[in-house]
Parts: structure tokens; C-alpha cells; sequence
């Protein structure tokens, strides 16, 4: 089955539907356990990842993943911007 959706139309060009968001936030929550673990931040006391939507463009979606260590003696922050493609969630290149 196609998908006949014209992301780039006023309708959802900014918008997502709750189906998407939905779909974006069990994606974000795949994000944070594969970068967690990616990322060996599982194996450290205060160590993090938390991925957001960041906005929606046509056929993109901008999340910011943030990651880091934060504890009584340590405090570091990362933040990586990505775009996932809006049809099927996955990191566009």
C-alpha cells in the first residue's frame, strides 16, 4: 500500500497526527535505550540519554537527543539534533 500523504501540504506540513505521535514517542523511547546502551552510559552512575521531538517539516521530524553523566562530582551534557523521515521513523542520512 502507498503512502498518498502530501507531507508538504498546509495540512501537515507542521502538524503531526496523534497516529504519528503515537508512532514518534515508542521511536523515542527505542532511541534512548539503543543510545544508552550504544553509548555505554547504562554502565555509569548518572548517566543519561532523553530524546525529544524538536519540530516537524514537511516530510521530517527534528528531535534532539541528549545525553551525558550528571552526578554530585560530574556534569556533562551533550546534545545531538537529528532528523528521522516522517513515513517510517528512521534516521535520515
Amino acid at each position: 500500500m502507498q503512502n498518498n500523504i502530501d507531507y508538504n501540504s498546509d495540512k501537515y506540513y507542521d502538524k503531526l497526527t496523534d497516529a504519528e505521535v503515537k508512532k514518534l514517542t515508542k521511536r523515542l523511547n527505542e532511541i534512548e535505550q539503543d543510545q544508552l546502551i550504544a553509548w555505554g552510559l547504562h554502565r555509569i552512575s548518572g548517566g543519561f540519554v532523553k530524546a525529544e521531538f524538536d519540530y516537524v517539516e514537511g516530510d521530517l521530524i527534528g528531535i534532539c537527543i541528549t545525553d551525558g553523566v550528571q552526578s554530585d562530582c560530574e556534569n556533562r551534557v551533550n546534545k545531538t539534533f537529528c532528523e528521522l523521515y516522517r513515513s517510517n521513523l528512521e534516521y535520515k542520512d
